[in-house]
């Protein structure tokens, strides 16, 4: 059998709007914390919002695991559901570190519904709001910020489309994929794709913005006139995916999905960021002779 030994020299802060906190074992919220096993210490963060890490003394390489959050899901008429939101990309990316380094880990937020107030939802890139009336707000994308740049983000998905009784909505893209459209009249916003942005869907009641080259998604077409329902918002990314479009007597498109760093996935689980290192405080103890038999020996 082998013993293990473990000394822990992990640091966190929670960055709560301007204000920097530091957690501990009482502190007032739960800040993410190690799980170690054979020398192998993972630390998921899985609650939306941003955390600073500290790389612990001597840990030089750490594999980042991230998934986008998904889009929010389209509104409709009465309380009714719209478009089904997109979901967000699992990307996973290694990076070296330096110990007592700082990381800034973000965790995308969910899209608001379009019967709510449309919103993206927040990340390392954000998803675009949703269009009136009833778009579903874009995903926010997860990831990791390692000396002011983003070297793994995940993307979110987009939102679905507002829903009417005179057609279909669009369902949002997942991340880095295109929204869908609304019958023929309204385009879905396109997937951005590695560092080129999604384009806004069209639609002859109105057109969803571009991502943005900054991450943010899209904002998807307002209904102008007549019966008429947003598009949804682009999904957060390394760089952001377009919103959906509406059209004239139609339900709104879907908007689509943000980009990420490397190849990815669409996941069906929630946004988080899994961080995993090989912990050098562990020390494998080698058991000594089995006295019991040596004693045998000679009896």
């Amino acid at each position: 059998m082998t013993l293990l030994i473990r000394a822990s020299s992990l640091a966190f802060t929670t960055v709560l709007g301007a204000s920097a906190v530091v957690l501990g074992a009482s502190g007032a919220a739960a800040a993410a914390t190690p799980e170690c096993s054979s020398g192998i210490c993972t630390v998921t963060f899985d609650s939306a919002g941003t955390e600073d890490f500290e790389v612990p003394d001597g840990v030089t390489v750490i594999n980042v695991t991230a998934v986008g959050a998904r889009g929010g899901q389209g509104g409709g008429t009465a309380g009714g559901i719209g478009g089904d939101p997109g979901r967000g990309a699992l990307v996973n990316g290694i990076i070296g570190v330096t110990e007592g380094e700082v990381l800034t880990v973000t965790v995308g937020a969910v899209g608001a519904s379009g019967n709510a107030d449309r919103a993206g939802g927040a990340g390392i890139g954000s998803g675009g709001d949703g269009g009136s009336l009833r778009g579903g707000g874009g995903g926010g994308a997860s990831g990791v910020i390692q000396s002011g740049l983003r070297v793994v983000v995940a993307g979110g998905g987009g939102g679905g489309g507002g829903l009417t009784s005179l057609g279909p909505p669009g369902a949002g893209g997942d991340g880095g994929q295109d929204g869908a459209p609304s019958g023929t009249a309204s385009e879905g916003g396109g997937g951005a794709t590695g560092t080129v942005p999604g384009t806004g869907g069209a639609g002859n009641n109105g057109s969803g913005a571009a991502g943005e080259s900054n991450g943010t998604g899209g904002t998807g077409a307002n209904a102008q006139a007549g019966a008429a329902n947003g598009g949804g918002g682009g999904g957060g990314g390394l760089v952001g995916g377009g919103g959906g479009g509406s059209a004239t007597f139609a339900a709104g498109a879907g908007g689509g999905g943000g980009s990420s760093t490397g190849p990815a996935v669409p996941a069906d689980e929630p946004a988080r960021v899994t961080l995993t290192y090989v912990d050098p405080d562990f020390v494998p103890i080698t058991p000594g002779p089995d006295f019991g038999s040596i004693v045998d020996m000679f009896s």
